[in-house]
């Protein structure tokens, strides 16, 4: 949505709009133009809300600027919103959506993108839904699968990990890292595998200066996979019902 810088007359009739019919066609959108605020509906077909902020949060990572995005839900559940600030939003609406309060919202975010030029907070890269669909040849329950056991067994691994680097003990990070890279790479969240493999790396030389750096940059990518994880089970779960 772009909103020209309009101070003399109401918000809503300066307004120009572009819709996407889903995820892909969004980043399309923004790939082909330049837009001041993104209003993302969360339940897309073909790729999520959530699933699409990762997306061009992770453009942004080599373009250095920053769109504002909204979500827009009609689940309204507890931590949705939490949900969608953790995933890179800046805002949320619940529908119906009250118009005066979407143009609002719309006039306080719309200044905000910001052209960082390399001097930005980290973005997230989460899980690669593409790449997770590739090497699994697109085999819904394998995807099922996969995406349990990471939501399972990672808070524990990454503990692990976590108690390691308390210790100081360069080995046991060397190897917890090495394990996570693994796990995390098994289900495409390429991001969180890059952090624990310069982990791996940097334990392996033997020294951990910087390992600190790395691992919040590891927390937020964890954080983000597993929303997009969770996101990507109940849609199927959903399909399942609906089916």
């Amino acid at each position: 949505m772009t909103v020209p810088g309009v101070t003399n007359e109401p918000l809503k009739a300066a307004l120009e709009s572009s819709l996407a019919a889903n995820g892909y066609l969004a980043l399309a959108a923004l790939e082909a133009a330049r837009f001041d605020v993104v209003l993302m509906d969360l339940q897309m077909p073909v790729m999520s809300g959530l699933e699409a902020t990762a997306a061009i949060r992770t453009r942004e990572r080599q373009s250095g600027r920053r769109v504002p995005i909204i979500a827009m839900t009609a689940r309204a559940m507890p931590g949705d919103r939490e949900q969608c600030l953790a995933a890179g939003m800046d805002g949320y609406l619940s529908k119906p959506v009250r118009p005066e309060e979407m143009y609002a919202l719309i006039e306080k975010l719309a200044d905000t993108g910001t052209e960082t030029n390399g001097a930005r907070d980290y973005v997230p890269v989460g899980l690669d839904h593409e790449q997770l669909i590739a090497v699994t040849d697109n085999h819904p329950s394998l995807i099922q699968t996969l995406l349990r056991v990471f939501l399972e067994t990672a808070p524990q691994m990454v503990g692990d990990l976590d108690a390691a680097l308390r210790s100081g003990a360069v080995k046991d990070v060397e190897q917890r890292a090495h394990a996570l890279k693994g796990m995390f790479g098994g289900v495409a969240a390429t991001g969180a595998a890059a952090c624990a493999g310069r982990l791996e790396t940097l334990a392996h030389a033997g020294t951990l200066d910087g390992a600190q750096t790395i691992r919040r940059e590891l927390e937020a990518e964890v954080r983000q996979a597993m929303i997009v994880a969770r996101t990507m089970l109940n849609e199927s779960a959903d399909i399942l019902t609906r089916r």
